[in-house]
C-alpha cells in the first residue's frame, strides 16, 4: 500500500456554505441540494472540487452516494467516477480527516468494489490518499503515488 499526502485547502474559499436554523450547511454542485457541513460531507465536497480542478474529471461523470447491494446488503458509496459509457470507473471511500487510513478502510472500498467491479480505487480522509489500479484477471493492485487526470482513467 502506497499512502501519498492530498491537500484539498486550495479548494475551501470554493465551498459553498450557508448557516440555516443555526446549523452550517453545505451545497453540493452534482446533486443540486445543501446538506449539514458534517466532517466526511466537507471532505466530499472538497474532493468534488479537487477533482473537478485538478483531475479534470467532469461533474456530470461524478456519482455522489448512491445505494447499491453488495452481497445482498444494501450499501452507499460516497463518489464513482464513471467512464465515457456511464460505467463505474473508479469507487472513491472517503473518510473525515480524523479518520486515519488503515486497513478496515481499504477493505471496506473493496468489499464495495466486489459489486462496483470499478478498475479502480480510492481512500482519502482529505489530507492522505491511496489510490490503487486493479487487475482481476490477476487479483493484483497497482499502487499510484497520486491520482489519474481523467485522460489517464482507462
Amino acid at each position: 500500500m502506497s499512502i501519498f499526502g492530498i491537500n484539498l485547502l486550495p479548494f475551501k474559499s470554493q465551498l459553498t456554505l450557508r448557516i440555516k436554523e443555526q446549523k452550517q450547511e453545505i451545497f453540493d454542485p452534482i446533486r443540486k441540494r445543501w446538506y449539514l457541513a458534517q466532517p466526511e460531507e466537507i471532505v466530499r465536497q472538497l474532493f468534488i472540487l479537487y477533482l473537478k480542478n485538478e483531475k479534470n474529471i467532469p461533474l456530470g461523470k461524478i456519482a455522489v452516494e448512491k445505494g447499491f447491494k453488495v452481497a445482498g446488503l444494501a450499501k452507499r458509496f460516497d463518489l464513482v467516477v464513471l467512464d465515457a459509457y456511464a460505467n463505474p470507473l473508479l469507487l472513491i471511500e472517503l473518510k473525515s480527516a480524523k479518520i486515519p487510513l488503515n486497513q478496515n478502510v481499504l477493505d471496506q472500498a473493496n468489499f464495495y468494489n466486489k459489486t462496483l467491479n470499478c478498475k479502480y480505487s480510492l481512500v482519502s480522509n482529505g489530507l492522505q490518499a491511496v489510490f490503487a489500479e486493479i487487475d482481476y484477471t490477476k487479483n493484483e493492485y497497482f499502487f499510484h503515488n497520486d491520482v489519474l487526470n481523467y485522460e489517464d482513467l482507462r
